[in-house]
């Protein structure tokens, strides 16, 4: 699955804000608490971000503006493999 892929399956919905965005497909990112992390782009801005779906403090290396869904799924594939 390549970048074009990924931007066909995005959906819309309202951020914090209550504007619309668009979020990035998604994918079982799971804690060990059990809290899930997602990708988002805002939109406008051409750039993803990472957040728990539920709300709640991210780590700072997580806390970066990412140019695609990928390096942004990287960055949280390392955050859960290191087992938090």
């Amino acid at each position: 699955m390549d970048a074009r892929d990924l931007f066909k399956q995005e959906t819309h919905y309202l951020d914090d804000d209550n504007v619309p965005s668009v979020q990035a497909p998604k994918k079982e990112n799971k804690t060990k608490a059990g809290k899930k992390l997602q990708v988002v782009h805002s939109r406008g801005t051409g750039l993803y971000k990472v957040q728990f779906t539920s709300g709640g403090q991210l780590p700072d290396w997580l806390t970066g503006a990412y140019t695609s869904v990928t390096l942004a799924q990287k960055d949280i594939d390392k955050y859960l493999s290191e087992g938090k």
